[in-house]
């Protein structure tokens, strides 16, 4: 069975501390119709370097969760640094900071300061607000990505 078109497979960056946040973002982005990683796939005695890659290198977007933790963390650092070289994360790398999070902080790399960011407060409201924006940019992506495919298909068979 095929995944929809506008279906992407989304790995939720995030540390352990806000594990609770990253399943409520997961749980939005599933119920519309995306594939999600958040490390919970990785089992007792996997090689968890390994996995860790392969969700990497499967990804077609990320959500990193920067919280005043994640900005602290090497791996979500180094998520970051994954996704600003790889061509496949274009307008799909959506920054979401916490609550208590500043994008301005010296922590934050500064070059996303260039993205769409979305923010979150306090509050399940804020909570949904944040996961309807990072959804509906998502969606955006995904159907530029379908347009684009079926334009090079089109020029493809005309090329033929």
């Amino acid at each position: 069975m095929s995944k929809p078109a506008d279906s992407l497979n989304v790995l939720i960056s995030h540390v352990a501390a806000d594990e609770a946040l990253a399943h409520r973002a997961a749980a939005a982005l599933r119920r519309a119709g995306h594939q999600v990683w958040t490390g919970d796939e990785i089992y007792p005695g996997d090689n968890w370097a390994a996995k860790y890659a392969e969700a990497l290198e499967q990804s077609d977007a990320m959500i990193p969760l920067l919280s005043p933790a994640a900005l602290d963390s090497e791996r979500v650092q180094s998520d970051l640094a994954f996704a600003l070289g790889q061509k496949r994360y274009a307008n799909r790398l959506i920054p979401v900071f916490t609550a208590g999070a500043d994008p301005q902080s010296e922590r934050f790399p500064w070059v996303l300061r260039r993205f769409p960011l979305v923010r979150m407060t306090d509050g399940a409201d804020s909570e949904e607000a944040a996961f309807r924006e990072v959804t509906a940019m998502l969606k955006d992506s995904a159907a530029g990505t379908s347009e684009a495919n079926a334009t090079l298909t089109a020029k493809t068979a005309d090329a033929g």
